[in-house]
């Protein structure tokens, strides 16, 4: 088995929280047409999705010193 490079680890964090704020959308849009009101959940995921996604990419970042 091939070890796993630092940028493929965090390039998995970036899609992974791209799909969580893709899910949060849809169930948002989805709540939105059944309720007419988004719901909790689905904003919850759409929150936690994009902070996830600004820490990897920060996390990404080459850091100069």
């Amino acid at each position: 088995m091939r070890p796993m490079r630092a940028t493929q680890g965090r390039n998995v964090q970036t899609i992974l929280s791209t799909l969580v704020v893709a899910a949060g959308l849809l169930l948002m849009a989805i709540k939105i047409h059944a309720d007419s009101e988004p719901g909790a959940i689905p904003l919850a995921l759409v929150l936690l999705g994009l902070a996830w996604h600004v820490v990897a990419r920060w996390w990404r970042q080459p850091r100069r010193d």
